[in-house]
């Protein structure tokens, strides 16, 4: 009996060492597999958003609000088209603003809504707070 026993214990013994091992394993795989959420961003500084706007010239003006402005440009070495919200941070609710359209725009998925291809804080030619958000842009067909 304590045979019987024991040789079913060492048999289960092995079955859980090799399911959890194999869980850990496939676990690892996905990892892997799957790059982070920053690789999928285009990196950008202000030189190059300043350059895409074409220094930010009233030609590109495509939209101005309270929060902000948003300006058409061209990525360098792209043909890929970009729309720019540069955010007006003389507002007190500018960043505010900033904040809840990258949460809404995180957790939301729809076919009507533009991409956003990336973001920019830094530090403008006049050492003065600035921040960006970068979409692909959609020419409206619909006005």
């Amino acid at each position: 009996m304590k045979f019987v026993i024991s040789l079913v214990c060492g048999i289960l013994s092995h079955f859980c060492t090799y399911f959890f091992c194999t869980c850990v394993a496939q676990g690892d795989k996905k990892k892997e597999h799957t790059s982070s959420d920053l690789d999928q961003f285009l990196k950008v500084s202000y030189q190059s958003v300043l350059k895409a706007s074409e220094g930010f010239s009233l030609a590109n003006l495509i939209g101005k609000g309270s929060f902000g402005s948003v300006y058409k440009g061209v990525i360098e070495n792209s043909e890929t088209t970009i729309a720019i919200k540069v955010l007006n941070l003389l507002h007190p609710a500018a960043s505010k603003s900033l904040f809840v359209e990258c949460e809404a725009l995180k957790n939301i998925r729809h076919r009507n809504l533009v991409k956003v291809l990336s973001a920019c804080s830094g530090y403008d030619h006049r050492s003065d707070d600035f921040k960006v958000l970068i979409y692909v842009f959609m020419v409206n067909v619909g006005a």
